[in-house]
């Protein structure tokens, strides 16, 4: 998890002398900065070892886009500064889009929930919770609560990850993906935009600008995570599933799984097993061999091959009880507790 080097660096930190450049530059540099976070300055900083933009509108973006258009874009940072510390990454230069306003907002109508795509996982567990609470508990193991205040939803959906937390949930909900560039503005369906590992349908002069979630009954939504830790830990395999339901008969099913494939992707065989089927019937053998057919997941250092199916099949089993009306009991009891008693 990287606590080695911290150690190591604050033990160098705490024993050396403080450099006196530092010093004399340190109440200069606070008052800058607190200034710059409160007013509507672009910045725009040049060095040896390349260009930092902080721009605080979608023009300057696409200005400073066009002067360094190979700048790696950052909001969050939570994945390229991993990038940084562990691969020692170096780049052109890097443009923050954390302070670009069209990026922060939270928009709701009659029919849909916007996240702006710059709106941090910790500010988007409220809306999405309130939509459906399923949510809830999977957000907030999201990361640690540093984590959460800093990721950003358009960041966990940009980098495109096969085990990212929201991208699963999001595809069962039905939601859509803006993607801007200078001359305007695109929505497709978040499950097209990813097309194969490490690459989405994204153009090079496109950013992710916004999640989109339809505000339709979500009563039957079910999400879980499963990884070694409960807290602070990547998916093994996430599912969530989402139903649609008629005087006991599944009308529509949409079903999303994190960790099977080489993206987040939807289980449409098992999807169409389920259609048209009695709630209370014993669906689970037909729906669990569609399931298996829908994936062929790999062994890594999360889990094995057969551990993923395993537990997607269990997943599912899960949610088909608890459609039918059985009481489930907690995955993860203790875990939950303690969590409750520390507000996470």
């Amino acid at each position: 998890t990287g606590y080695g080097p911290i150690i190591s660096a604050a033990r160098s930190a705490c024993t050396k002398p403080t450099p006196q450049a530092f010093l004399s530059l340190q109440a200069q540099a606070e008052s800058t900065l607190l200034q710059w976070q409160d007013d509507g300055t672009y910045l725009d900083l040049h060095g040896s070892n390349g260009r930092f933009v902080v721009p605080k509108t979608l023009e300057d973006l696409w200005r400073a886009r066009s002067e360094v258009p190979t700048a790696q874009l950052i909001a969050g940072s939570t994945d390229v500064g991993l990038w940084v510390n562990k691969s020692h990454a170096r780049f052109e230069g890097v443009i923050d889009l954390g302070k670009i306003g069209a990026l922060r907002s939270i928009e709701k109508d009659d029919e849909t929930l916007r996240l702006g795509a710059g709106v941090t996982v910790a500010e988007s567990i409220a809306p999405l919770s309130e939509l459906a609470p399923d949510l809830g508990p999977l957000l907030h193991r999201f990361g640690s609560r540093q984590v959460r205040a800093q990721a950003t939803v358009g960041g966990n959906i940009a980098n495109g990850s096969p085990i990212g937390d929201l991208a699963p949930a999001l595809i069962a909900l039905d939601a859509s993906v803006d993607l801007a560039r200078p001359d305007g503005t695109r929505t497709i369906a978040l499950e097209s935009f990813f097309i194969n590992y490490g690459k989405q349908d994204i153009s090079p002069d496109e950013i992710v600008a916004g999640v989109n979630v339809p505000l339709k009954r979500h009563a039957h939504f079910h999400c879980w995570k499963i990884s070694k830790r409960f807290d602070q830990d990547i998916s093994a395999v996430c599912g969530a599933f989402g139903f649609a339901i008629e005087n006991d008969t599944i009308t529509s099913v949409r079903i999303a799984f994190g960790g099977m494939a080489a993206t987040p992707r939807r289980a449409r065989r098992c999807e169409q097993a389920l259609v048209g089927q009695a709630v209370h019937d014993a669906l689970l053998p037909s729906a669990g061999e569609a399931l298996a057919q829908d994936f062929a997941p790999i062994s890594d250092m999360r889990a094995s091959a057969s551990y993923r199916r395993l537990a997607a099949h269990g997943l599912l089993e899960r949610c088909l009880r608890s459609l039918g009306g059985q009481a489930l009991p907690q995955l993860f009891p203790t875990a939950q507790k303690l969590q409750a008693v520390t507000h996470e």
